[in-house]
């Protein structure tokens, strides 16, 4: 998906890169590492979570996708973050989002001198309620969250006031 994703009635660039970020990850069945790949709708491969109908992917990595944020910070609202997962009650499979380079900056399109990939650790949450996910990440004054069944990949407004955006995925094995 090296070009830019036209996603009707999304505010911009920052959608554009959310909709291009690949997801890398350990299959907790299987032990093998995996990529998720956003695809056109209608799109999906074989579902990895048996007895989850949904998983989020939330981070409290660089709040409201602003970048310049001490590691030091990151590193420990993640860590608060995975608490808060694991008093759920729910298993956090780590996971990293990686954007593909913009071409015009950062994931937020604002640092014109950027042109590389990016990473954001994010954790993966089998069988989480959209709800929580959602709470999680407005606690951690994230923009918005990745929701995937089995049939749909999709980027759900936190901060942003959006619609919606919806995708297929596939998977694939790293490289």
């Amino acid at each position: 998906m090296g070009q830019a994703t036209f996603v009707p009635g999304a505010p911009g660039a920052l959608i554009e890169a959310y909709a291009r970020t690949r997801l890398e990850f350990r299959d907790p069945g299987t032990g093998r590492d995996r990529v998720l790949h956003p695809g056109p709708p209608g799109r999906a491969g074989a579902w990895p979570f048996p007895g989850a109908t949904a998983a989020a992917v939330v981070t409290a990595w660089h709040p409201r996708s602003e970048p310049g944020r001490p590691p030091d910070r990151n590193h420990a609202d993640q860590g608060a973050l995975r608490l808060e997962v694991a008093r759920a009650g729910l298993r956090a499979v780590d996971c990293v989002g990686v954007g593909a380079a913009t071409g015009a900056g950062d994931a937020g399109g604002t640092d014109v001198a950027s042109r590389a990939p990016w990473f954001e650790p994010s954790l993966l949450v089998p069988g989480v309620d959209r709800e929580r996910a959602c709470a999680w990440a407005a606690r951690f004054e994230q923009n918005a969250i990745f929701w995937w069944t089995p049939s749909e990949w999709r980027i759900v407004g936190v901060l942003l006031a959006i619609p919606d955006v919806v995708l297929g995925w596939s998977l694939s094995d790293p490289g």
